[in-house]
């Protein structure tokens, strides 16, 4: 028998939580506020990211306050925690920098709203050859290239010849990380949304009286407990295997908690445009900038499509998956 799963936060991830939250007040929001930086996240931060000019470039500008908050973060031991110590990061054996960790972490700053503190789109770049203009600016969509590049011996990372369980344990903790991240905004524009309704009086009777406000977000906010026990579930089972086992006993676990919090996400962002009226079509509030970041994540990422024929292939035994799912019930009965 499997040992009893325990959903509650370890200790010391809560200590890391509010040192992480202490760091962003004394250090992180005092350099957002600085000069005119909240330009770059108030109404105007799309034309303050954006030089228009320059094919829809970051503006130096916002690379400069970037670069600085990295090197912030960097210097209080925040910015490399998921590394492995002997490249400065945290990841040990007692969970830091687990996949469970940075899942917790993800929801967290997300579920802050938006600031320096959580940005949505700081993009690097090797050669690039061309930009895209999407529906969400400063263009993080490039073609790039890369010609006669090096690479030494001695910056392979993992056993030669396995580049594939390389690439795919990046799609997996990636696509977990990303699921926390949308979650965590999905609660924040549902927190939002009932802190608004309470408030908001028209005619004297607050909107969270009427039940075409309440039930919307009553069904958001049981999806969002729902799926933050799927995701951490998740993330403590990826955390307890190899890498190469995870496609083959739980990659239609992580497909699920990434197409269904991304989506969750627009659905949260679009509901809270809807309950603040004028004031939520506004760009005063952060809402349409996080539909519009979090609308990528259902075609990046894996498409919705693609997660959800993997999930199908897990279901059904399609592609040879019968095999591998019967075999993962048998292990399970051992």
């Amino acid at each position: 028998m499997s040992a009893p799963m325990n959903f509650s936060i370890p200790a010391d991830l809560k200590k890391y939580l509010a040192d992480l939250d202490a760091f962003i007040e004394t250090q992180i929001l005092p350099l957002q506020h600085k000069d005119d930086n909240n330009r770059f996240f108030d109404h105007r931060r799309e034309h303050a990211r954006t030089d228009w000019d320059a094919g829809g470039l970051p503006r130096k500008e916002w690379e400069d306050l970037l670069a600085e908050s990295r090197r912030l973060a960097d210097e209080a031991g925040f910015y490399r925690l998921s590394l492995p110590k002997k490249y400065g990061g945290q990841n040990s054996e007692d969970g830091r920098g687990s996949n469970l960790w940075m899942a917790v972490i993800r929801e967290h700053l997300a579920a802050k709203g938006l600031g320096l503190f959580n940005d949505l789109q700081n993009e690097h770049r090797l050669k690039a050859e061309s930009y895209e203009w999407t529906l969400n600016m400063p263009t993080d969509h490039a073609t790039v290239s890369i010609k006669d590049v090096w690479v030494p011996e001695s910056a392979a990372l993992g056993p030669i010849h396995n580049g594939l369980g390389v690439a795919q344990a990046f799609v997996h903790e990636n696509r977990i990380r990303q699921a926390a991240s949308s979650l965590g905004a999905a609660v924040y524009c549902v927190q939002q949304s009932v802190e608004y309704a309470n408030e908001r009086a028209p005619f004297g009777t607050p909107l969270s009286h009427n039940q075409g406000i309440q039930f919307p977000l009553v069904e958001l906010a049981t999806q969002c407990e729902m799926l933050r026990q799927l995701i951490r579930k998740t993330a403590l089972e990826m955390d307890s295997m190899p890498h190469h086992e995870i496609e083959r006993k739980i990659g239609d676990k992580v497909s699920m908690c990434n197409y269904w919090a991304n989506r969750l996400c627009t659905q949260a962002a679009d509901r809270a445009i809807q309950v603040h009226g004028g004031n939520g079509y506004s760009r005063h509030y952060p809402f349409e900038h996080i539909w519009r970041h979090h609308r990528r994540y259902r075609i990046t990422e894996g498409s919705e499509e693609i997660q959800m024929r993997k999930i199908a292939a897990y279901l059904f035994g399609f592609g040879g998956r019968k095999s591998l799912v019967d075999a993962t019930k048998q292990e399970s009965k051992l």
